[in-house]
């Protein structure tokens, strides 16, 4: 009868996840994580292979809570403006529901990650992630501007990424909290930036063809 594993992997992610949260990701060694799971070293490499794995996997289970709230809100929403606000505000709700994911989500970009040390299916599942996100980008874009274009995507990356940066991440790493009018100055920001035109679309010539 095989013997009865000690350390399970959620429970490892999440003492990873928690120093991550609380310190950044350059706390997260398989030395902070041995002694915060209380289990040997030897535990953690055989569970993941890698630190730089374990960083992926904190991540990617973090990222798909994150999507899950984050369809959930859009899917609710009621036009297409209010999705891509309920977009942009996903990372305020993340932060009442699951506090530890999203503060590891803000502040770490998947770009972060060092992909060209990862194993070939984690890779995949990163870039998995990330098709996932430029596809709900285009369905946003879309569903304002009837178009998916570059103007279009640009429009709606800058509400859905740019803008919950400067106006959640920012403010959280420098004060430790959020204003208590960040979610309106965040809404009213995302809808001025849909309410500027865009450029005409790029008429196609001959030569594009």
């Amino acid at each position: 009868m095989p013997r009865p594993r000690l350390h399970d992997v959620d429970a490892l992610l999440d003492q990873a996840e928690a120093i991550v949260a609380r310190d950044g990701a350059a706390a997260l060694t398989v030395r902070a994580l041995a002694q915060a799971a209380g289990a040997p070293s030897g535990t953690i490499y055989h569970a993941f292979g890698s630190r730089d794995a374990v960083l992926a996997r904190v991540w990617l289970r973090a990222a798909e809570r994150f999507g899950a709230v984050q369809g959930e809100r859009v899917a609710g929403a009621g036009d297409p403006v209010g999705a891509v606000v309920a977009a942009a505000t996903a990372p305020l709700a993340m932060l009442d529901e699951a506090p530890q994911s999203a503060r590891v989500l803000l502040a770490l970009r998947r770009e972060d990650l060092p992909a060209g040390e990862l194993p070939a299916a984690l890779v995949a599942e990163l870039h998995e992630a990330h098709r996932r996100l430029v596809a709900l980008l285009r369905r946003l874009a879309e569903g304002v501007f009837g178009r998916r274009d570059a103007p279009a995507l640009e429009a709606v990356t800058v509400c859905v990424v740019d803008l919950p940066t400067a106006l959640v991440l920012r403010p959280l790493q420098r004060d430790g909290r959020l204003s208590p009018a960040a979610a309106a100055r965040l809404d009213a920001a995302v809808r001025a930036v849909l309410d500027l035109p865009l450029p005409p679309p790029r008429t196609r010539t001959r030569k594009d063809t």
